[in-house]
């Protein structure tokens, strides 16, 4: 759809007879939006099902760029990975994207019409930007996120079938955000009751199929209630250090900002989870120590921390029951004199409770966990190629230096260096992990997970094509893998779709992108896949031809 579209002005007031649904939590009832980094608190980047895109559906004629839109303030203000879905009434949920200027973009996610920008005034001055600490903004933007929580894409009916009436959208007047009334899905397929995804409470349990709602009433905390309390928020940390609570649906403040870092940290990977929300800090930014912090979003705001010594790599990880994974990787002095680690921490006390580690293994990505025979496992990458298997429950055995499984990709070099990975299960429970391959043959390489429940083992299945020499760590939906190759200042980024099974190529953006992509990931939203140029321009992609929004 053209960017320059007129703004879109639905406010509808409907009787109760008609067959409308509420999609709450993300728009899919009993799964979730992409709320967080890496779509989930096991960081998996993993959209499990989606109605538009399939490895069928990417084989034929119609995906492409929907649109795009310019966010950022300033010509080159860093762009966050968005997020969407999960506690806002609107269906489909509104993105929202950070900006390293102290800003919080809102926008329709089947449009990119802004709906609100958010500036925050900060206390201190951003410090003077360099590699290792870029200074503004830095941790994302983050939505409540359940430990449970299933990522889903676009549901049947998502584009006229199932009721015919399709997707409209809910944009208000410019900089207002949505309007206080509005019609939500007509004649479309209601959201399914229960807590499926991990949800308690809220929109999500609203309805049932050929049943519905009229939603009404503003934004922030009046009336929309998600996990465990929470209202329809983003949370957002300032340079400053003060953690912001803004209502989703008009941009205003919803709670009483909150000190909670040093200003100048470079805080990354920020999470919300059961009224905590986490984030690590890296490179000793601001003199602020490197580690883990933790404040709570209830009574009080207590503030928390961890400090680690070296460096966190990437973002915290969560098991089912809340454990803290993080990965420490930069050969310094760590906890308990080593350098290079995995650490399992308390959620309350943000104490170590376990840790695996091994001499020379420096690891360069968020740990990934997932569950397979029984038990949840947690995966990394180094630098040097290899792959670590662990036990959550007991990382290191008793040693804390024996993995469950090692695997070295053949096509990986010495400065490897993959940032994140994915993982995902096919429709044969076989699972998947995909990692990020820079500087080596290919760009993506897929791992299975074989062997049985008491030794799991890493067996090499696929390299994706050296055209993608620089990628960002990839996502995956409904078992298309989507990859982007981030490109640089004389090369445009380029985005991959391939076939999760085989590392197959079904399309790629070509030209489209017109700049690079200089640090946020991919982020995929309602049967979109989403991306944020140097430029500050977000793309989106997807199936054009199934958005049918009212005008």
């Amino acid at each position: 759809m053209e960017n320059t579209m007129k703004r879109l002005s639905i406010i509808a007031l409907a009787s109760a007879t008609l067959a409308t649904g509420v999609y709450g939590q993300g728009g899919r009832g009993g799964g979730g939006g992409w709320t967080t980094s890496r779509a989930d608190a096991q960081r998996t980047a993993w959209v499990r099902t989606d109605s538009l895109i399939s490895v069928e559906s990417l084989q034929k004629p119609g995906f492409g760029l929907e649109w795009t839109v310019k966010a950022g303030h300033t010509p080159r203000e860093n762009l966050s990975e968005g997020v969407s879905g999960n506690t806002t009434q609107l269906d489909p949920a509104p993105g929202s994207v950070a900006g390293s200027a102290n800003n919080l973009y809102s926008y329709e996610v089947d449009t990119g019409y802004l709906t609100w920008t958010k500036h925050f005034d900060v206390a201190t001055p951003a410090a003077a930007a360099t590699a290792a600490c870029p200074g503004g903004m830095t941790a994302g933007v983050t939505r409540p996120t359940a430990l449970g929580q299933t990522v889903t894409g676009a549901a049947p009916g998502r584009a006229g079938g199932a009721g015919g009436a399709g997707y409209t959208g809910g944009v208000g007047q410019p900089g207002e955000g949505v309007p206080s009334a509005f019609f939500v899905r007509a004649g479309g397929r209601g959201g399914r009751g229960g807590s499926g995804g991990g949800f308690a409470g809220g929109a999500a349990a609203i309805g049932g199929s050929g049943r519905g709602v009229i939603a009404a009433g503003a934004g922030g905390a009046s009336g929309r209630v998600g996990l465990r309390g929470e209202a329809a928020n983003d949370y957002v940390i300032s340079s400053d250090g003060v953690l912001h609570t803004i209502g989703q649906q008009q941009g205003k403040e919803t709670a009483k900002p909150v000190p909670f870092l040093p200003a100048n940290a470079n805080a990354k990977g920020a999470i919300l989870v059961d009224q905590m929300l986490y984030v690590s800090t890296i490179n000793n930014c601001g003199g602020v120590a490197n580690g883990v912090w933790a404040v709570s979003t209830g009574a009080g705001n207590a503030v928390t921390s961890w400090k680690s010594g070296a460096s966190p790599v990437g973002e915290i990880a969560f098991s089912g029951s809340g454990t803290i994974f993080a990965a420490i990787g930069d050969g310094a002095a760590g906890p308990n004199g080593y350098s290079d680690a995995i650490v399992a921490l308390d959620p309350k006390t943000l104490t170590a409770r376990d840790w695996f580690t091994q001499q020379g293994a420096s690891f360069t990505s968020t740990p990934v966990v997932f569950g397979r025979n029984g038990r949840e496992l947690v995966a990394a990458a180094t630098k040097d190629g290899r792959v670590f298997l662990l036990d959550a429950a007991v990382l290191g055995g008793a040693d804390h230096k024996t993995p469950l499984a090692v695997s070295v990709a053949t096509n990986t070099s010495k400065t490897w260096s993959p940032s994140a990975l994915a993982t995902w299960e096919d429709a044969s429970q076989t699972r998947w992990l995909l990692l990020p391959a820079v500087g080596a043959k290919g760009g993506i390489t897929a791992f299975k997970v074989t062997g049985d429940a008491v030794k799991p083992s890493l067996q090499q299945a696929w390299t994706s094509s050296g055209d993608i020499a620089s990628p960002s760590a990839p996502v995956v939906v409904n078992g298309v893998v989507f990859a982007l190759n981030t490109g640089s200042a004389t090369s445009p980024a380029v985005l991959y779709a391939l076939d999760g099974a085989t590392g197959r190529e079904l399309w790629n953006s070509g030209k489209t992108i017109t700049s690079f992509v200089r640090s946020a990931g991919l982020w995929a939203i309602n049967g979109e896949v989403h991306l944020a140029t140097s430029d500050s321009t977000i793309y989106a992609f997807g199936f054009a031809a199934d958005r049918h929004p009212v005008k």
